[in-house]
């Protein structure tokens, strides 16, 4: 291929629809935990609109997709980063700035509300609970925060956040260990890997109880549950150029494929499989279709993402506020569905708007350039 029709092809990787999808994947986890929280999951013979938008956050776990496209976007990163210094300095600006304003604002959400001064305050546990929840320990809770909101943690959602970091450490080990001289062999390696997480993922999810405490610590905690679905990113951004004849304006047929085997699931009640439609956990082959339905849709209409947000991401913002105001309407006790809804929606928008405009956006502008122009070219803005 020459050297002009190379460069046409990377570039027109650039048009993506990444942030859309973020936004739409984050969007589905707060619609999840306002059904978890507020409402009673309707039913099928209930019908209506509130039943379909019950069915597509059942079928479309956000935080699969979430695990999936930051897979593609963070390994074409790290091949891109000059050092891994830069790589480190990079993944630092797209988490912390944001995650630490969340934490202020979850502070101020718990004194204003008025429930810090109706417990028992121990200011050593409280400033041990802020540092792991500064660093890299947001499942981290204390005994004194049970009582505001929803699962006894302030901001329960965050628990995704630790794992991204693990994600990220585990990437460039992976790659050290697999032979990089021959590409064939990389991604026999990566496959098996891939394959191997699988597996260790559904012994996991089916043998370990989620509410022991190494059942926990291991499910939740950490990446390995999670990490073959980062992975399986990976897998598809290496396979990219071979892939993008069965990706590129592809989503509807990739979109029914996935339904049509999520729907067999969903209506198949006797299949033991059906529990873990809607969670984080879903079917190891459908989560593989899931990943390439999403990766097919950034690249289906691929302006579309642009022409609708205009260069703005605030995903990232709607995932980490969206449990704090949903807490704090219901310590609050505040009456009626409609009224609870968008209380949580206005704020948690409001605030992840907030949040783009005047911290994640100057953060981002930080970013080191990579050193390395001629690796591959898709943008990962907000990655």
């Amino acid at each position: 291929m020459s050297e002009p029709a190379l460069v046409k092809k990377s570039s027109s990787l650039r048009v993506n629809n990444f942030d859309l999808i973020r936004l739409l994947a984050a969007t589905q986890v707060l619609i999840s935990h306002l059904f978890m929280t507020f409402f009673d999951a309707p039913s099928a013979a209930d019908g209506g609109f509130l039943y379909f938008l019950f069915f597509v956050c059942i079928n479309l776990p956000g935080v699969p997709i979430f695990f999936a496209i930051s897979g593609y976007l963070i390994s074409l990163s790290w091949e891109r980063s000059g050092s891994a210094g830069t790589y480190a300095h990079n993944r630092f600006l797209r988490l912390f700035p944001a995650l630490w304003l969340c934490l202020i604002v979850t502070i101020i959400v718990m004194w204003a509300s008025g429930y810090l001064a109706s417990v028992e305050f121990d200011v050593q546990d409280f400033i041990r609970w802020i540092f792991w929840q500064s660093t890299i320990g947001q499942t981290y809770t204390i005994g004194m925060l049970h009582g505001f909101g929803h699962g006894g943690a302030p901001n329960g959602a965050l628990w995704s956040i630790p794992v991204e970091m693990q994600f990220y450490i585990a990437l460039p080990l992976i790659y050290m260990v697999l032979p990089r001289k021959s590409p064939r062999a990389f991604l026999a390696g990566l496959v098996i890997i891939v394959l191997a997480f699988a597996l260790l993922s559904e012994w996991m999810v089916s043998s370990l109880d989620i509410h022991s405490k190494w059942g926990f610590r291991l499910r939740v905690v950490t990446c390995l549950p999670y990490i073959y679905m980062f992975l399986l990113g990976v897998l598809i951004q290496r396979l990219r150029h071979h892939l993008m004849p069965l990706l590129r304006n592809m989503f509807i047929p990739w979109l029914a494929f996935y339904i049509g085997f999520a729907s067999i699931l969903h209506y198949g009640y006797d299949w033991p499989l059906h529990i873990r439609l809607g969670s984080n956990n879903p079917p190891v082959f459908l989560s593989m279709i899931l990943a390439m339905t999403t990766i097919s849709a950034a690249y289906t209409l691929p302006g579309l993402s642009s022409r609708i947000l205009r260069g703005n991401d605030i995903s990232y913002g709607v995932y980490i506020y969206h449990m704090v105001f949903i807490n704090l309407v219901l310590y609050l006790e505040i009456a009626g569905l409609a009224l609870q809804t968008i209380i949580v929606v206005v704020a948690t928008y409001g605030a992840a708007t907030l949040s783009w405009i005047f911290l994640e956006r100057p953060s981002l502008a930080l970013k080191r350039r990579t050193l390395r122009t001629d690796g591959p070219t898709t943008s990962t803005k907000g990655h």
